[in-house]
C-alpha cells in the first residue's frame, strides 16, 4: 500500500515530505520515509532523522532504512546513533 502511494507521487516537495513526517499519524510518518528512500531524497534526511526516535518501531525502522539505503552517516553534523540516543 505505501509503494502505491509513493508512486503516486510524481516529484516530492520537500513540504509535503516535511508535512507527512511531522504528521500525528505514524503511517503517514512511514510514508514520509518511503518518499525519501524512493526518491533518493537526501536533502530530505534531516526531516527523517527525528523519527529514529518515533514512538512507533515501524516508523523507527523506516527511518532507519532510509539512513542505510542511502548511505547516510550523518545528519546535521550529528552522527545517526546520536539521533538514535535516547531523550
Amino acid at each position: 500500500a505505501i509503494q502505491s502511494l509513493v508512486n503516486l507521487f510524481e516529484t516530492a516537495d520537500r513540504n509535503e515530505v516535511m508535512r507527512l513526517a511531522r504528521c500525528d499519524r505514524a503511517g503517514l510518518r512511514d510514508v514520509a520515509c518511503q518518499v525519501v528512500k524512493f526518491f533518493l531524497l537526501t536533502r530530505d534526511v534531516d526531516l527523517i532523522a527525528p523519527l529514529i526516535n518515533d514512538g512507533r518501531p515501524e516508523v523507527r525502522a523506516s527511518a532507519l532504512g532510509v539512513m542505510a539505503s542511502l548511505g547516510v552517516k550523518e545528519v546535521l553534523g550529528y552522527p545517526i546513533a546520536d539521533w538514535a540516543a535516547p531523550r
